[in-house]
């Protein structure tokens, strides 16, 4: 069993890492491309050989940015300066998709001798770019069973996103599935929509970008309502990058010709994964969060034919009364490469919050009856 590491997905032959990365969304040559382009940076590619076939691989980038918040303003403060310095090397799809960069075949016993070799080039390409951590995340539960030698296993650790499967051919049995469920569900989506209506909200599906200077705008003014500093490290990148991937559509929100809401749908056409990426809504337009997301369901089944739709965790109550359930990939291993970096470790571990800052968002607004 051999490992070989290239630099750069333009380097990586296309079809042997198809076959390696089949069924893992967001995981083409286009993908990559995509996301060496928001980061600017070149990913590192790691492909096991075993009797001359590729069974296992993984993929890494460089992140000399703070992406998540402690909760701490001095420990954040200190960290950005830290990983400026001593970047961190993240075994990841590309930026944005969240979904894990290890893929390992179903054989336990081949997988695991693979995994020993993925550690072993991973940490060596960590010291080659003076790094301070090697993380691998978004991993699924069944990932923990392998033996990760010295890294340090987080189960449970990162925030749990959320999924809605979508067995249905069009919107309206979907709305009838929610309805089987509980018919508040049902009410809400019905009375919700005839809110937004009535207040001049309409959301409209279309491949043509909208104006970078209204997304930008409404994307800072959403980070500043929710005093989030980190998630609008590679905004402009994000909006400029997407414009490379053939499947990429948007979802523009209204109000009486005022753009109030942007989100851009990352369709994964090869696994049937749907995830709507919010750049951005004016906070104060009612009902525009509700509207986005039933348009979002709607296209995602009647137009993509989408399998799955992948949600984050903000709001959850309301994607609960929606269908979506937890996704539990939240799971995370690290290695932390120096003394300093494993003290760090210890205060980040204890320090992390993941406080929802749309947890107050109601189910509908007026409440239905």
């Amino acid at each position: 069993m051999e490992i070989q590491t290239i630099i750069g997905i333009e380097n990586v032959d296309a079809d042997q890492w198809h076959t390696l990365t089949e069924g893992h969304p967001y995981t083409t040559v286009e993908w990559y491309r995509f996301g060496q382009a928001v980061v600017k940076k070149k990913g590192y590619y790691l492909i096991v050989t075993h009797n001359g076939e590729a069974i296992a691989g993984a993929s890494l980038r460089v992140v000399p940015q703070l992406l998540q918040s402690t909760g701490n303003n001095i420990l954040d403060r200190f960290l950005r300066w830290y990983f400026a310095h001593n970047p961190q090397l993240i075994m990841q799809s590309p930026y944005g998709t969240n979904h894990k960069g290890l893929f390992l075949p179903p054989d336990k016993a081949l997988a695991q001798q693979a995994l020993k070799l993925i550690l072993q080039a991973s940490k060596r390409v960590l010291k080659q770019v003076g790094g301070s951590f090697l993380i691998m995340d978004y991993l699924e539960p069944d990932d923990l069973s392998y033996d990760w030698q010295d890294c340090l296993v987080l189960d449970g650790f990162m925030e749990e996103s959320t999924k809605l499967a979508l067995p249905y051919e069009t919107y309206d049995e979907y709305k009838l599935a929610m309805k089987a469920i509980k018919q508040r569900n049902w009410k809400n989506i019905k009375h919700n929509t005839r809110y937004a209506h009535d207040a001049g909200i309409v959301v409209t599906h279309t491949k043509e970008a909208p104006d970078k200077t209204i997304v930008i705008k409404l994307r800072h003014e959403q980070m500043e309502k929710y005093d989030i500093d980190t998630e609008g490290v590679f905004t402009d990148a994000l909006y400029d990058c997407v414009l490379m991937l053939d499947s990429t559509s948007w979802l523009i929100a209204e109000q009486n010709g005022h753009v109030v809401a942007v989100e851009c749908i990352l369709y994964d056409k090869r696994t049937g994964t749907y995830a709507p990426t919010l750049f951005g809504r004016d906070q104060s337009v009612d009902y525009t969060y509700f509207l986005m997301y039933y348009r979002a369901i709607e296209t995602a089944i009647e137009t993509l034919n989408a399998k799955i739709m992948i949600g984050d965790s903000r709001a959850e109550h309301v994607k609960v009364r929606l269908g979506f359930v937890a996704d539990k990939r939240n799971n995370i291993v690290v290695y932390p490469r120096s003394r300093i970096a494993r003290w760090l470790l210890k205060r980040i571990v204890n320090m992390v919050s993941y406080e929802d800052p749309t947890a107050d968002i109601p189910d509908t607004l007026p409440e239905t009856k």
